[in-house]
């Protein structure tokens, strides 16, 4: 579950530069999880 969840992280990274916001809930939700 963890290396889709960073890949997903990954994908919406390169997809979305502009936004390092959802970036940051990505790892925010991973250090929660995990």
């Amino acid at each position: 579950v963890f290396i889709i969840i960073h890949v997903v992280a990954l994908v919406h990274y390169f997809k979305g530069l502009l936004s390092p916001k959802m970036f940051k809930v990505a790892v925010t939700l991973v250090v929660t999880i995990g």
